[in-house]
């Protein structure tokens, strides 16, 4: 049923963007692309040490409404927690998006799904529900940082807050190098450990490259950690450093 109830839940919240975008659908935006990563690791939490790939598309209305559709195909099995060469979880957002004075806006739905995890029945795809909103504003030409809050409302019923920084410098017309970092705070019901608070921290270096005006080649590596132990435990945390290599088109 539930699986079900997350494809139903997931036409209705395109159609209804759908519906609310102009007819004009050449105005939009969309981006393909995909990257691959050597371990999936999500705020923090090692989800597969082995090697994944994800892909994703990304559609976006002058409007400010936009759709996105993500997922991670997992190239190893992680000591045989997946299976081999297939996908284990797949992202369904909704989101709109909007600018004002110095600050650009976003919020959004995400509809978690994931393939391989079945229910007590052997049937139904479990998924988990996230509304989002969030702001950044440019610090300097070369720098923007922002902040946003998750709210889980299927199963944990608790908030995550991502504060972001990006700093991005131009080398050459086509090539541009930066660093970029992440530090997470979790709920007490939210967080894998005992208490709320600090969850985890990323930083990362990349380099992008254009291949054309509308294609881009990313690399990036991204060293990764607990903020405090209490909250998400050295356990969960198996990869510290994670490589990848990613491309792009903007049609």
């Amino acid at each position: 049923m539930r699986s079900r109830i997350s494809k139903v839940l997931a036409a209705g919240i395109i159609g209804c963007a759908l519906m609310a975008v102009p007819v004009d659908s050449n105005a939009a935006e969309v981006k393909a692309g995909a990257d691959v990563l050597t371990s999936y690791v999500f705020r923090g939490v090692t989800i597969n040490a082995d090697p994944v790939i994800q892909p994703y598309l990304n559609v976006t209305h002058p409007s400010g409404v936009g759709l996105k559709v993500w997922s991670n195909f997992d190239l190893g099995d992680d000591d045989a927690a997946f299976e081999k060469r297939e996908f284990s979880e797949t992202r369904f957002i909704a989101h709109y998006k909007d600018e004002a004075n110095a600050f650009r806006y976003k919020l959004g739905y995400i509809e978690y799904t994931f393939p391989g995890v079945v229910s007590e029945d052997g049937i139904d795809a479990t998924a988990n529900r996230e509304v989002f909103v969030g702001a950044t504003t440019e610090l300097t030409p070369d720098l923007d940082a922002g902040i946003t809050g998750y709210y889980e409302f299927e199963d944990v019923r608790d908030f995550y807050v991502s504060a972001k920084a990006n700093y991005s410098l131009a080398v050459t017309e086509e090539l541009s190098v930066g660093a970029h970092g992440h530090f997470g705070f979790a709920g007490k019901d939210f967080a894998l450990g005992d208490n709320s608070g600090a969850h985890d921290y990323l930083l990362g270096v990349s380099s992008t490259f254009a291949l054309r005006d509308d294609t881009n080649v990313r690399a990036f590596v991204n060293y990764v950690d607990t903020a405090r132990t209490k909250t998400l435990p050295d356990e969960f945390v198996r990869e510290n450093w994670v490589g990848g290599l990613g491309i792009n088109h903007t049609f």
